[in-house]
């Protein structure tokens, strides 16, 4: 999972930057330009989407007041782990007042000893009933641990979903990320690498493995009753229902997924239900 901004945007964005500085000096001459740059900028940082940055280290703090943080520090000190905190700038697109702004906030971090789950409060998620993870990251020493991964995909899963909440969805990293590193430069190349098929990279080709439904350059987990929610999300895109049936034939034939037996085949039935024509 990834919480920083495109790559290839921010690029574009800091050129058409440099642009504007030098024609800036020179505005007589270059006034017609520096109109249609200066639309070209603002469209970039429409479509720029939110990003965080991290302004403090993981720390503990108070849940108290906050339900659904209440129950996930419960269930989290019931699995023997631990949640934490930091906080975040949010950069975003402020639809009303059509610029970008950035907003204080916290993120959240479950520790299991053997890897995080950093994820967003339900506030800020870009999905009704859903929760969004920011990442997965197993320690140096337990990277490319398929169990260990599991398990740390099914501790989210048990503690971050609830009788409202009922997707689990992150955006797939394509690029390095500096926050957490791979401890091998080549399992992070070979995990990264651009794939040829519906698959961004063989890192959301493994979480698929784990049980995700991949679609774009997202993965999403859900309980039974969140199909219907991403099916409505879809609104009528066919292609995106075709690859969703097609990822459902992987995952009927999932037996290392990260949901059990009886999960699998009370999911499955309502994800066929939900596909009838």
């Amino acid at each position: 999972m990834k919480i920083d901004f495109d790559s290839e945007l921010h690029a574009a964005f800091i050129d058409k930057l440099k642009a504007r500085a030098y024609m800036a000096k020179r505005q007589r001459r270059y006034a017609v330009e520096l109109k249609e740059l200066d639309n070209n900028i603002r469209d970039i940082l429409e479509e720029m989407g939110p990003f965080l940055n991290p302004r403090s280290t993981p720390d503990t703090f108070n849940v108290s007041g906050d339900p659904y943080l209440e129950l996930v520090q419960e269930k989290v000190s019931r699995a023997g782990g631990k949640l934490l905190s930091r906080k975040y700038s949010w950069n975003h697109w402020d639809e009303q007042r059509q610029i970008r702004v950035s907003e204080q906030m916290r993120g959240y971090i479950i520790d299991n000893g053997e890897g995080i789950i950093e994820f967003n409060h339900p506030n800020y998620a870009d999905r009704p009933y859903s929760i969004k993870v920011l990442w997965f990251y197993l320690k140096p020493e337990f990277q490319g641990n398929f169990f260990k991964t599991k398990r740390l995909i099914r501790l989210a899963f048990d503690c971050l979903l609830d009788d409202y909440h009922y997707v689990m969805y992150g955006t797939t990293s394509e690029v390095p990320q500096q926050m957490y590193q791979f401890d091998n430069s080549k399992a992070e190349e070979n995990l990264l690498t651009k794939r040829d098929d519906d698959f961004v990279n063989n890192l959301q080709k493994m979480y698929q493995l784990h049980g995700a439904m991949p679609a774009n350059n997202e993965v999403f987990w859900f309980k039974p009753e969140g199909i219907q929610i991403y099916l409505n999300a879809l609104e009528g895109d066919e292609k995106q229902i075709q690859i969703f049936r097609h990822n459902l034939k992987h995952l009927l034939n999932n037996k290392k997924s990260i949901y059990t037996r009886d999960e699998r085949e009370y999911q499955l039935a309502i994800l066929e239900g939900a596909l009838v024509a």
